[in-house]
């Protein structure tokens, strides 16, 4: 945040041009909806949990006649069905099925990272299905589960009450199994 306001006063970047924002990318896209700023596409990069942070998305109140194109990069076995499993990971965070067609859903490999998986991004249009999902008030960690290392938790507060999912992930979504120790216990904090 520093060094990008920085940047922007060494670019002769006017400040009334340049808005500055550090928090939590979840937060911001609620704070950038409330305020009314429309964007057209959201990238969600690495890690390999990515697709378990769409839950932003559920109960959106945008404008359905534009919504945004969403990029999601995530890890995938190279078999035939990484690309349904990649899919459907997103389709389960958004708590809405995704119509490839309609929804102009598209999964390309980024780079291949391992003899048995690929980087992947995941492109789609908003469904329109998750304006009738329940929206998600507060969030929580998404973490990996100290106790199960196949697991995924991801803790929510919505209206006071807080919710503990517990996901197994997908067979080709391995990174977590295939981190060191120290890198576990830095992910779970």
């Amino acid at each position: 945040h520093k060094y990008l306001a920085m940047n922007g006063v060494k670019n002769r970047c006017p400040e009334s041009r340049l808005k500055l924002y550090n928090m939590d990318a979840r937060l911001f896209l609620r704070k950038l909806d409330e305020e009314g700023i429309r964007y057209h596409h959201v990238l969600m990069n690495l890690p390999a949990i990515a697709p378990e942070f769409l839950h932003v998305f559920r109960g959106w109140t945008g404008d359905y006649a534009q919504r945004p194109m969403v990029h999601v990069h995530c890890f995938g076995g190279k078999d035939d069905a990484a690309s349904d499993d990649a899919l459907a990971r997103c389709a389960r965070a958004l708590g809405c099925p995704l119509d490839k067609k309609v929804d102009e859903t598209s999964v390309h490999i980024v780079r291949d990272v391992s003899p048995k998986k690929n980087m992947l991004c995941v492109s789609f249009r908003l469904p329109l299905g998750v304006k009738n999902v329940e929206r998600i008030h507060q969030f929580g960690a998404v973490k990996q589960d100290d106790d199960d290392d196949d697991t995924i938790v991801d803790e929510v507060q919505n209206e006071g009450m807080t919710t503990i999912t517990r996901r197994k992930e997908l067979p080709g979504d391995e990174v977590i199994e295939s981190l060191s120790p120290i890198a576990k216990k830095a992910r779970s904090n």
